[in-house]
């Protein structure tokens, strides 16, 4: 639920961020506030997602032999 404010005291607070890029650099900006609103200043974190794996049977495609006899 984003900008809702935990209503317990925490000294760490973890979330998921879905459908990023792959490799890709991303920057957050965050804050805290404490139970009377008054906001930290901001710490900023930079991440860089992975490259995918590349899987060499798929990105080949599917290859079928027929054999007779």
């Amino acid at each position: 639920m984003l900008g809702d404010i935990p209503n317990l005291l925490s000294s760490s607070i973890s979330l998921i961020i879905r459908c990023l890029e792959p490799d890709t650099t991303y920057m957050f900006r965050l804050w805290a506030v404490d139970n009377t609103g008054r906001r930290s200043s901001p710490s900023e974190v930079t991440i860089k997602t992975p490259c995918p794996t590349v899987d060499d049977v798929k990105a080949q495609g599917e290859k079928r032999v027929r054999l007779r006899s």
